[in-house]
């Protein structure tokens, strides 16, 4: 993941939200490069901070044109991830929850990341309703009329015919929209 300059690797997490095994690299424009790797970690509730435990650092500062590397039993790092958003991370966007998808969309926004696949999904959900109503009016359509005009297989045929195209095309118009960019 990203956070702000930072990129983060975290190996694993357990369910009260400590971390295992972080290792962050930031990059500080032309001037410095730097390495952490946290042994575990956790969040402070009500702050945008994490205390990380036996770090070891090593970093370059390209300026100095010198090698540096030290160790630490535990530093502090302000990051505006959560442990809620860490466990987002790990889920793919169609088994997330409405309220889940529109929270990392504005997490991955708020980090001048692309969050369309999300929002994408988002609004496939939000939509599932009035998908499910074009389907029963394109249902109702085969039922009315008149039974003697066309046969039973016709219409099955005819009614599969309209679903599928509507699904497929509700499907392939969803990802032309995140490619070309139409809304």
């Amino acid at each position: 993941l990203r956070d702000g300059p930072d990129f983060i690797y975290i190996k694993g997490m357990n369910t009260s939200g400590q971390i295992q095994h972080m290792t962050r690299f930031k990059v500080d424009g032309d001037q410095q490069v730097e390495m952490s790797h946290a042994i575990s970690g956790y969040h402070l509730p009500n702050q945008d901070q994490w205390i990380l435990e036996d770090v070891q650092i090593t970093g370059v500062n390209l300026q100095r044109q010198q090698l540096y590397s030290h160790q630490k039993a535990e530093m502090s790092w302000p990051a505006k991830v959560t442990p809620q958003a860490l466990m987002l991370l790990q889920l793919k966007p169609e088994h997330l929850s409405i309220t889940g998808l529109w929270g990392y969309a504005e997490y991955l926004s708020s980090q001048a990341l692309n969050n369309e696949r999300y929002g994408l999904m988002f609004w496939n959900l939000m939509l599932v309703p009035v998908a499910c109503f074009i389907m029963m009016l394109l249902a109702l359509s085969m039922v009315l009329g008149s039974m003697r005009s066309v046969s039973m297989g016709y219409r099955i045929t005819l009614g599969l015919i309209y679903g599928l195209g509507f699904y497929y095309l509700q499907e392939v118009f969803g990802f032309l929209s995140l490619v070309y960019g139409i809304h």
